[in-house]
């Protein structure tokens, strides 16, 4: 399915914190 400019733009902002909490961990 499409997902609309939202719902991709909340998938990269979590994709992308999820990757700063992890290097942070890191």
């Amino acid at each position: 399915g499409s997902m609309t400019p939202d719902e991709i733009a909340e998938h990269l902002f979590r994709f992308v914190t999820t990757g700063l909490k992890v290097k942070t961990i890191v």
